[in-house]
């Protein structure tokens, strides 16, 4: 469920900060079987697009900085001239331009690559830059991510049991949501309902299942 989770904050994000012509909000799954969702370059050089179309101020000042003379990234570069100047360099303590930052499935990334990402946002405590992260990943990954001192939020399939209740609610709910269940008959609902939380251990299990049922 952690792509799940990520997508949820993405969107509550979306309805809570998207209002500011200076506050941005980006997001880049990692894939480790996919090679170019697997490189931190590219999801800086993600990052970089999605600031530009939804900032003006930035998208203007990251033209003029590419168009210099020697303003273009050399193609060798491993993400740090990236990092530098368009992360670094405009969201300064002093920048009015914010961004919050999802990042799904670090453990997905390149091995190489996930030491450097960690040094990157070491920057931004130790800059104090204008930059929110949340990171998703395995368990594993735990002790790499420490050196950030994150606030840890941990989701396991015992911890989501134990707020039962929350998952049955969740399944009434989407099952008099959904206009097809609706139609059903209220005790065929109800052993629907009741198959599902038997085996259901997240929200998105019961989204995913809900769905083939309908369909």
């Amino acid at each position: 469920g952690k792509s799940c989770l990520a997508y949820s904050i993405i969107e509550r994000l979306g309805e809570t900060r998207g209002n500011s012509p200076r506050t941005s909000i980006a997001y880049f799954f990692f894939k480790e079987e996919h090679e170019e969702l697997r490189s931190v370059k590219n999801l800086l050089s993600s990052v970089v697009i999605q600031v530009a179309v939804a900032d003006e101020k930035y998208r203007n000042e990251v033209a003029a900085d590419l168009v210099r003379p020697d303003g273009g990234v050399p193609g060798n570069d491993d993400g740090s001239q990236i990092w530098e100047r368009f992360f670094v360099k405009k969201f300064s303590k002093d920048s009015d331009a914010k961004l919050f930052l999802v990042i799904d499935g670090i453990d997905e990334a390149e091995a190489d690559g996930q030491a450097k990402l960690l040094k990157y946002l070491q920057q931004i405590s130790t800059d104090e830059l204008t930059i929110q992260v949340v990171l998703t990943g395995r368990s594993h990954m735990d002790l790499a991510v420490q050196v950030l001192q994150p606030l840890r939020i941990e989701v396991t399939k015992q911890k989501l049991s134990e707020k039962s209740g929350d998952l049955w609610r969740i399944i009434m709910f989407r099952c008099k949501a959904l206009s097809k269940l609706r139609r059903l008959k209220p005790f065929v609902r109800k052993k629907i309902a009741v198959k599902l939380r038997l085996r259901a251990d997240s929200r998105c299990y019961i989204l995913s299942h809900l769905v083939r049922i309908v369909n």
